[in-house]
């Protein structure tokens, strides 16, 4: 974990847009069109740190975006490194650090930063997701715990929360002011810069994925507040990069889960990992049967992805055992 200091002299402006890229030109081009129309360079500064993308993001930027201040990483460095480059190098009072893959809807920025400077123990605040086709998109969560991952394990976590919505109720579209919530996902935050004297900046142990859990956490622990605010609405399409090898980031989820629960409970770090021995051996039973009447290549797949997944958290707890 990094820690800095930021003090009032280093806000010499409101805003600082942070976007992390990686091979995703398009999608990047859609985002910093979106801000084109609501973001004010008196007011802000747009930031994108790229991790040495290959498809021409960098040139479309330079290009058609001169204004965009450019961070080119000469390799991937992940999520929450190339993020902290993006915080180091901003200005901003707040800092609003968005997915390559988002696209503005409307003023979110006014919006958004009102809410912050109206409750000065808010440290995050994330607007309402909106999948590609409009539908609501799950942008909070909660902290794990043993029921949590007991229902994971059985794959029932989905089940439960649409039989008993308790846990959902704030992520409705009915809700018309600010809530607060556990955990924000990444794609889109607002942070306050001052709360990272105390909080610090992302975890650079985490490559992708598990990130939020962990900032969430910390700024938990040093009570600052993490705000839903449904009065604002973004588009995520989400899974760009993951979709390019979905197995490679399966295992890079679960490794960043089980390093979260590591590093903040070492009870709960070695039940998480039996109940995912039991789940992937579960999984792998259920799939190979499955797949030795009906021979497809989805199935194949599940066979695949379910023994890799095992063997992971078969390897995680021979190194508890050590």
């Amino acid at each position: 974990m990094v820690k800095t200091a930021f003090q009032d002299k280093d806000y010499k402006l409101l805003y600082s847009i942070i976007i992390v890229n990686w091979n995703t030109k398009d999608y990047l081009e859609k985002c910093l069109k979106s801000l084109e129309t609501y973001h004010n360079p008196a007011d802000g500064e747009i930031i994108v740190i790229d991790n040495n993308s290959t498809d021409g993001s960098c040139k479309l930027v330079e290009i058609h975006f001169p204004s965009v201040i450019l961070i080119k990483c000469k390799e991937n460095l992940g999520f929450s490194k190339a993020n902290n480059l993006g915080i180091l190098q901003s200005k901003g009072r707040y800092l609003f650090l968005i997915n390559s893959d988002i696209e503005i809807l409307g003023d979110c920025f006014s919006e958004l930063i009102y809410n912050l400077e109206s409750d000065p123990l808010i440290g995050i605040l994330g607007p309402k997701i909106l999948n590609s086709d409009m539908t609501l998109q799950r942008s909070w969560t909660v902290f794990p715990s043993l029921w949590r991952i007991i229902l994971r394990t059985m794959a029932l976590d989905t089940l439960w929360e649409h039989l008993f919505r308790k846990d959902a109720d704030q992520n409705t579209p009915t809700l018309t002011s600010c809530n607060e919530v556990e955990v924000l996902f990444g794609s889109f935050w607002v942070v306050r810069k001052t709360s990272l004297e105390e909080v610090g900046l992302l975890d650079e142990d985490y490559f992708m994925y598990a990130e939020d859990l962990d900032w969430c956490y910390r700024f938990k622990k040093y009570g600052w507040k993490i705000c839903y605010c449904p009065q604002t609405e973004v588009i995520h399409y989400g899974g760009i990069s993951s979709s390019k090898n979905p197995l490679k980031y399966a295992l890079i989820k679960r490794d960043s889960d089980t390093l979260f629960i590591q590093k903040h409970s070492a009870i709960l770090y070695l039940f998480f990992v039996l109940m995912n021995i039991l789940g992937d051996l579960f999984r792998f039973m259920c799939f190979s049967t499955l797949y030795m009447f009906k021979r497809s290549e989805h199935l194949k797949y599940k066979v695949f992805r379910s023994r890799k997944l095992l063997s992971n958290s078969t390897y995680r707890l021979i190194r508890c055992q050590q």
